[in-house]
């Protein structure tokens, strides 16, 4: 069985842009440490581990993720567009906030208690995700895909452009806001006029 090398942890450090373009991500762990308007674009943070830890205005589009930890970590005003998170090992308490998160996958993830508050997330896939109590408040979620996703309790009031079907999602106890709670309808087949 091989050995996996233990890496340094950096802990309660300041990344700013120059920092960040100079940093190796591959399998280092981060511990209450703040990158702030990194240029991360296509970078490589394979393996990395993040704990408590805080994104400020970073672009980090088409980033790879393999095998990545982010445990408690806030993503703020950021790029995050194209990543297929999905690869990452695990998201546990992730918050995204006013970020842009257009075409990428949170395919078959653990993301329950999750935020997504006031994000532009067009094209998304959440398939087979367990969003429990996620909040997509705020959120444009246009041609977003909700499919075999529980949703229970999830909170999408003031979130627009969604379209999901109570059929093929858990939606019990999930909170919408009219005038966009009429789309759920449409997964009914129901014509409204």
């Amino acid at each position: 069985m091989a050995t996996r090398k233990a890496s340094a942890v950096t802990s309660d450090a300041r990344f700013g842009a120059k920092e960040c373009a100079a940093l190796d991500f591959g399998g280092a762990q981060f511990e209450d440490c703040k990158f702030d308007h990194g240029d991360l674009r296509g970078r490589e943070l394979n393996g990395a581990k993040f704990v408590d830890c805080a994104f400020d205005t970073c672009d980090l589009v088409v980033a790879r993720v393999i095998d990545c930890v982010f445990l408690r970590v806030r993503f703020r005003g950021c790029r995050l567009g194209g990543i297929n998170w999905s690869q990452s090992r695990k998201l546990e308490a992730v918050s995204f906030d006013s970020s842009q998160l257009n075409d990428g996958s949170f395919l078959g993830l653990r993301l329950d208690g999750c935020a997504f508050t006031d994000c532009v997330a067009r094209g998304t896939t959440f398939r087979d995700a367990n969003l429990a109590k996620a909040s997509f408040r705020g959120s444009n979620l246009s041609m977003a895909e909700f499919v075999n996703c529980d949703l229970r309790g999830a909170d999408f009031r003031g979130a627009t452009d969604y379209a999901l079907s109570p059929l093929e999602n858990r939606v019990e106890k999930a909170r919408f806001s009219l005038p966009e709670a009429v789309n759920l309808l449409k997964g009914f087949g129901i014509v409204l006029e």
